[in-house]
């Protein structure tokens, strides 16, 4: 009796756990797992990714120009959104690691240096 208490409590739980919806990735966590995985420019449903973020009156302003960047990107990142991502390296006021972020766009070319992809993981932690 007790065993099929304990399985049935077990049962439950995992029924519980599954049902939770995931939590859901920072803006940040999601930007930097995009140019992990990048190859030229993102795709469909990266573009898809980043314009949720650039549309949440949530998310920093700082992070969703460099979400509006990433979304721009052809190979590399155009002149006026260099012009962007020099602003927020020069920022003070800017987290560590959206000025990390933008100084990694602002010298992509076609997809990130194993060097930069080391810095991306840190800032997916």
């Amino acid at each position: 009796m007790k065993i099929r208490m304990l399985i049935l409590a077990l049962l439950c739980s995992m029924i519980f756990l599954n049902d939770q919806p995931a939590m859901a990735e920072s803006p940040m966590y999601t930007m930097a797992d995009i140019l992990m995985h990048l190859n030229h420019s993102p795709g469909d449903a990266e573009k898809k990714k980043l314009q949720q973020i650039i549309n949440d009156s949530a998310t920093p302003e700082e992070e969703r120009v460099l979400a509006t960047v990433i979304l721009n990107m052809e190979h590399k990142v155009g002149a006026d959104d260099k012009n962007k991502l020099r602003r927020i390296i020069d920022d003070a006021s800017a987290s560590a690691n959206v000025r990390e972020m933008a100084k990694i766009l602002l010298n992509l070319n076609h997809k990130p240096t194993p060097d930069d992809k080391n810095k991306l993981q840190q800032l997916m932690r």
